[in-house]
């Protein structure tokens, strides 16, 4: 008489596997998970510690601005442009200029050279620039935080 149960081979239960490879995969993705994310009652985790190590802000643009009357008659001002020695040049930056009376702004692409360590770039009038106390100008780059000065009055 012949057996209805067909005879197993002894070989590896294709289900078995798949349920063990399937365990396995979800225990790495929760360890991954708990890894990455701090514990929610862990006293020692706080958010500001959390942010300070994650966020550091980039340096300054390396120059720095002065002002200076101008030599025509009028109570306009010069804004100089220095850049410093200890930075890479030459760099490619965008002024931002803001009147303080109509609160437009104006952007103008220049490059600090390495001479502008020594004498400044100068905008003013002869340049399109009136500025007045009150006017700001910002120097920025996508690589560093922006410098801005404000025009002040003159003594």
């Amino acid at each position: 008489m012949e057996n209805p149960t067909p005879n197993k081979s002894g070989g590896i239960n294709l289900t078995a596997v798949i349920i063990a490879v399937i365990l396995c995969a979800a225990g790495l993705g929760a360890l991954f998970i708990l890894k990455e994310k701090p514990a929610v009652g862990n006293a020692s985790a706080s958010p500001a510690k959390t942010q300070k190590s994650e966020y550091v802000p980039p340096p300054d643009v390396p120059a720095f601005i002065t002002w200076r009357e101008t030599k025509l008659s009028g109570q306009t001002q010069v804004a100089r442009i220095w850049a410093k020695g200890d930075g890479q040049l030459p760099l490619r930056v965008m002024l931002q200029i803001e009147s303080s009376f109509s609160g437009e702004k104006k952007l103008k692409q220049v490059v600090l050279e390495r001479i502008h360590t020594e004498e400044p770039l100068e905008i003013g009038f002869l340049e399109g620039h009136e500025f007045v106390p009150g006017d700001k100008i910002s120097v920025g780059h996508k690589d560093y935080s922006p410098v801005t000065s404000v025009c002040k009055p003159l003594k």
